[in-house]
């Protein structure tokens, strides 16, 4: 084989090989990035209700009234993404072992 071609060919060996990398570094970093989250999904008054424990919707509108519970307006109808009455739900929480972190936490805001 003449030199000239010889280049030719090691060129074409080195894009294919650079192609192949690439495409097993971003398989790789797909596999180790976590996935991003779904959208949180909007629950109407009633779900929340339900989520709640509470048979009242008055109750749930007078949580929003106050502030207490995070909410959104679509159109005419009030929503509430799932993930924020999830977390409210979790700030509900008086376990041991959730008081004791949200004393670290009020500490921690102190100093």
């Amino acid at each position: 084989m003449e030199l000239p071609e010889m280049s030719v060919l090691l060129d074409a060996l080195a894009d294919r090989v650079a192609t192949r990398v690439a495409d097993e570094v971003v398989r790789r970093l797909q596999e180790a990035l976590p996935a991003e989250p779904e959208p949180a999904r909007l629950l109407s008054v009633e779900e929340v209700a339900a989520r709640l424990g509470i048979s009242s919707r008055a109750a749930v509108y007078k949580l929003v009234q106050r502030g207490t519970v995070p909410s959104v307006r679509v159109g005419t109808r009030l929503r509430f993404r799932s993930d924020q009455i999830d977390d409210f739900i979790r700030g509900l929480d008086r376990s041991p072992k959730r008081v004791a972190e949200l004393a670290r936490e009020a500490r921690r805001l102190v100093r």
